[in-house]
């Protein structure tokens, strides 16, 4: 009898369930080679990228930016959670774990709401 398992976004306790449950029996994603023509070290690893955008809202420009340290621990995440073109949350990780959040409520480009974990 297989066991079903959630997998949880780590910013501020948000829950996004995968594209159908995850088992228990499931395997994970076949190891870190690259796809062809994708960026490798020089063992042959996947190279992750230091930041990313992400385009939340699908306008075509970019809202939320991600910083990962040590390749694939996350550091910090900014967005522009009103879509005007400025950061306006700033959200801090250490070892992996959300450690402070700071928004910039009245949208004057500096924070003005903090909550530290």
């Amino acid at each position: 009898m297989s066991r079903m398992h959630f997998r949880w976004w780590g910013v501020v306790g948000m829950m996004a369930v995968v594209a159908g449950p995850v088992f228990a029996e499931a395997k994970p994603p076949a190891a870190t080679k690259p796809a062809a023509g994708a960026a490798a070290d020089s063992q042959g690893e996947a190279l992750v990228p230091k930041t990313v955008a992400v385009d939340t809202n699908k306008d075509g420009r970019p809202d939320r930016w991600e910083y990962y340290e040590g390749g694939t621990t996350v550091a910090r995440i900014e967005a522009d959670t009103n879509f005007d073109g400025t950061v306006d949350e700033w959200i801090r990780f250490e070892r992996g774990k959300v450690v402070k959040v700071e928004d910039d409520t009245d949208h004057d480009g500096k924070p003005d709401r903090w909550v530290d974990y």
